[in-house]
């Protein structure tokens, strides 16, 4: 039976691969034709194809890559085929997930607290989906799609990374993978833009993100490889919570604790040269978490070296603008309790007349970013749903007083399912580990009181690898030590049987 599931599963990757590789090339050739940015993307599909097509655990990888540098994709080869490779990647691993369950591949993602938290929650959203007010079913489809999209992830994390090693290649990855990009973003604030405008004029979309802010001088927020400053310093922030997890993990491993240091000083300066005040404000408040949890003065001293480099390097590059805008959460109490407290005015007001929300229809998009599309959408005002810029405020618009309640209460299992890891995780380097992703959920929930973060790429991607990841690390514990206990038993039972 075994012998035949394995030869079931070479037959259905060798078929799935041609079909990968056949979708790939039909991607491309609905797009733009010819030219050398169609041939790139046209590699970058047929890899990740095949990473995804070889296991979950390299989809997933090669999903969190192209996220990574999916503004510069978007730049070289603009179009539909761009917009949806994110989506195709985690199709493709679904796939793969979906036939190993048909095969017998237990599903232990859909039996967690977690798991039902956001079946329940999805199956909410989906409902709302026929609740949307503004009779376009594109936009419903498009702001349906931005509630769901990445919570897959948790499902394909959960059941493919159960070994130790695969948790180890995943910190690793996400570590290595920031530190280019990180410095790639320094690069870029010295430099600027007009080398990636001179390769396509798909780059001109930066050109519409407002990144100068006059009122600090600052020339500009570099966006790295990623679509917008917002997504890299959310990226950042993410990366800096494992990396202090991590440093703690690999004690006693040289080259793994520079590894972590290294990278952790360069994303630190490109976090706060963004100058995204949200991410800068979370990253403090993980910062704490960390530091409350597992209390330890190395741990201190690496973070007070890592920041005091970042702090100087970044003053000296912008003179002191980066730092003084950063800053304005604290000295600019009214402005930062308006960003957060506005949102929350427009969503009671709207729940008082629509308890139940006014359907998954606004979308992360619809607001100052589309907002010329918008108005050629056509239906009175009065049926417009209102837009905040709050991910909790905009669950209560979109979903209403339910949908709300499932949001923060999906928010709020993965929070206590993760200390609930932490504390039950016996070595120290896992308890470590886990802290720094327990910020890192932190992080997020407060970047949603001013965003969308838990929809961006690559953080919302990255959060729920997160979560399976420490959920996953006590059972990696257990399952190491019966390993270990069975050449004990076995040792004592075959004496036993000899002497019989």
């Amino acid at each position: 039976m075994g012998s035949r599931r394995v030869a079931w599963g070479k037959l259905l990757t060798a078929v799935l691969l041609v079909i990968g590789v056949a979708s790939a090339v039909t991607l491309v050739t609905i797009g733009e034709t010819g030219g050398i940015d169609e041939a790139l993307f046209v590699a970058i599909m047929a890899v990740v194809t095949v990473a995804a097509l070889v296991s979950i655990e390299f989809g997933l990888l090669a999903l969190i890559f192209v996220a990574s540098v999916d503004g510069f994709l978007k730049g070289l080869s603009p179009g539909w085929h761009t917009q949806l490779l994110k989506d195709y990647i985690l199709a493709i691993c679904l796939l793969r997930w979906a036939w190993l369950s048909v095969l017998g591949h237990r599903r232990r993602s859909a039996t967690t607290r977690v798991g039902w938290a956001v079946g329940l929650f999805s199956l909410w959203c989906f409902v709302e989906l026929f609740n949307a007010r503004n009779f376009n079913f594109i936009m419903a489809v498009a702001g349906f799609r931005v509630w769901v999209v990445w919570l897959p992830v948790f499902f394909l994390a959960y059941d493919a990374m159960r070994t130790r090693r695969q948790v180890e290649r995943f910190v690793v990855f996400v570590t290595a993978l920031m530190l280019p990009l990180a410095a790639y973003a320094i690069v870029q604030y010295q430099i600027g833009l007009d080398h990636l405008y001179a390769l396509g004029e798909g780059f001109d979309v930066y050109l519409k993100s407002q990144y100068a802010t006059e009122a600090y001088e600052i020339e500009l927020r570099p966006p790295s490889t990623m679509i917008s400053p917002h997504s890299l310093a959310g990226a950042c922030v993410m990366a800096l919570c494992l990396g202090m997890g991590g440093i703690g993990y690999y004690h006693r491993r040289g080259r793994a604790q520079a590894l972590m240091l290294v990278s952790m000083s360069l994303v630190g300066i490109a976090l706060l040269i963004t100058a995204v005040r949200n991410a800068y404000g979370s990253a403090f408040a993980g910062l704490l978490v960390v530091l409350g949890l597992v209390r330890r003065p190395d741990l201190i001293l690496a973070v007070m070296l890592v920041g005091g480099v970042a702090a100087w390097q970044v003053d000296a590059l912008t003179g002191g603008n980066a730092l003084a805008r950063l800053n304005t959460i604290v000295t600019d109490p009214v402005y930062t309790r308006m960003r957060i407290v506005t949102p929350w005015k427009s969503a009671l007001f709207w729940a008082n007349r629509h308890p139940f929300g006014g359907g998954v229809s606004t979308g992360v998009g619809v607001g100052r970013v589309l907002e010329e599309d918008i108005a050629d959408v056509s239906y009175a005002p009065e049926f417009r749903t209102p837009w905040a810029e709050n991910d909790y405020a905009r669950a209560l618009i979109e979903l209403g007083v339910p949908g709300l309640l499932l949001f923060t209460g999906m928010l709020a299992v993965c929070l206590l399912e993760i200390f609930r890891a932490y504390r039950a995780a016996r070595e120290p380097r896992d308890r470590w580990l886990i802290a720094g992703i327990l910020a890192a959920v932190v992080t997020m929930m407060l970047r949603l009181t001013v965003g969308s973060a838990l929809y961006g790429w690559p953080e919302g991607i990255l959060f729920w690898c997160y979560v399976a990841i420490a959920l996953r690390l006590p059972e990696i514990e257990d399952e190491e030590l019966r390993q270990v206990a069975r050449p004990l038993t076995t040792a004592v039972v075959r004496p036993a049987r000899a002497a019989r």
